[in-house]
């Protein structure tokens, strides 16, 4: 799954940063329209996942997903290989926005069911870092792939990349049949969880949309909206007003070198945060009621370094009138480094979170897990997009202030959930 992902959004976002350069206005239209169909069709995919549910094997259904959603990624770029195709183009938005829903959505069920309790949030990093790699390396080859090629050629090339992904996850994600009863005393505890899939607790029956409400009235899920919140709106603020400030500042060139080093940041930052949210649940005494969650601790870290990024981009980039004659500054790299940071722990800690709840306390399904997930994200991705030309940069400080304002909310309501979570288990 996570090579899969790798190569998918290797071809998807290599693409991503040429669309708007290719098709003006209209690439501006596609990708919102784009996020707004990925945020809708999140919520109908649960119900998609027990459609695909062909046979009685494990897994099935999330690997049916994988290899159909990924396949709807490619007749939008295809489409952008010309810039008359209009309609095509917003045709091919709108499949690739609900292929995403279906891909995002299966990966949480899936990495989830396959996660023991003890390796979750250090294999929820593990897929985080596999997932931005393909981010890192596709910035830096889509340059050097639009040069050689031109900008039809890097479309048409990258589409080709995407349908790739849905070779891997066909061969790659194999689904797993029930195992006999008999064995179960024998099976580790990822089996035992794979082997019980389509034996169910009472909350994995409720429907996924009444499901999904009610995970808005339960406190532990609704304390972690403030993150899921910060994590769409810090995405589309490093991936759009981020870029354009160093471009109007006459750093275009250096944007591809400062995106690979946010998403290499990201990396390290998700395995490190994976891994020590696990060593530290491992060793905190179950009976402690002074030490911070692990995972609140962890997502504290994260948080205080993309705030130390925002700081430095108001001081050193913002207030700086002049151009950067020479290429972007330092500074400029080390924002970047802040944001990836703080990008790659609070996924990490939250994707974990949720599949605590979901898997090992039973509480609701893995699929409507990352249907709230990636609903509530994308969304609050889609609300940036509109509201960032409205508070520039240039002339402001309020998207700043905003990101400052949710990130603190993110670590108190956070804390909150953990808190509660653990209380009422």
């Amino acid at each position: 799954m996570c090579a899969g992902f790798f190569v998918l959004f290797f071809g998807f976002f290599a693409a991503q940063n040429f669309v708007t350069t290719a098709l003006g206005d209209a690439g501006d239209l596609s990708l919102g329209l784009l996020y707004g169909t990925f945020a809708a069709c999140a919520l109908a995919a649960p119900a998609g996942l027990a459609a695909m549910h062909w046979g009685r094997d494990n897994l099935a259904a999330e690997r049916n997903a994988l290899v159909l959603g990924s396949a709807l990624y490619a007749p939008f770029l295809f489409a952008c290989s010309n810039s008359s195709w209009t309609s095509f183009q917003l045709g091919g938005s709108l499949l690739l926005g609900a292929g995403a829903g279906a891909v995002w959505v299966a990966q949480g069920s899936l990495l989830t069911k396959c996660s023991e309790p003890s390796q979750r949030a250090s294999l929820a990093g593990v897929f985080w870092a596999w997932y931005m790699g393909g981010n890192a390396l596709g910035n830096v080859a889509a340059t050097f792939i639009q040069k050689a090629l031109s900008l039809q050629g890097l479309f048409l090339s990258l589409g080709l990349v995407t349908l790739c992904s849905s070779v891997i996850f066909a061969v790659g994600v194999q689904p797993r049949s029930k195992l006999p009863e008999t064995d179960t005393e024998q099976l580790s505890m990822t089996e035992q969880l794979l082997s019980n899939t389509l034996d169910r607790p009472e909350a994995h029956l409720v429907p996924p949309m009444r499901a999904f409400a009610g995970l808005f009235l339960q406190r532990p899920t609704l304390f972690l909206v403030p993150a899921l919140l910060f994590i769409g709106s810090e995405n589309s603020f490093w991936a759009g007003s981020f870029t354009k400030i160093l471009s109007q500042h006459g750093a275009t060139d250096s944007i591809g070198p400062i995106l690979s080093c946010l998403a290499a940041a990201d990396m390290v930052a998700s395995i490190v945060a994976g891994r020590v949210s696990d060593s530290c649940a491992h060793r905190r005494p179950t009976n402690c009621s002074i030490l911070t969650p692990p995972g609140t601790a962890v997502l504290g870290v994260g948080v205080f370094v993309f705030l130390i990024g925002l700081v430095l981009l108001a001081i050193r980039l913002l207030l700086t009138p002049d151009s950067f004659a020479s290429g972007a500054p330092i500074e400029a790299y080390v924002c970047a480094v802040c944001f990836g940071v703080g990008d790659g722990v609070t996924n990490t800690v939250v994707i974990s979170r949720l599949g605590t709840l979901a898997a090992d306390r039973g509480w609701f399904a893995p699929e409507v897990a990352f249907m709230f997930f990636q609903s509530v994200n994308v969304a609050a991705t889609s609300a940036a997009f509109f509201y960032a030309p409205v508070l520039p940069l240039d002339s402001s400080l309020a998207q700043l202030w905003m990101l400052g304002a949710l990130g603190l909310a993110t670590l108190g309501s956070f804390a909150l959930s953990e808190t509660v979570a653990n209380n009422e288990g």
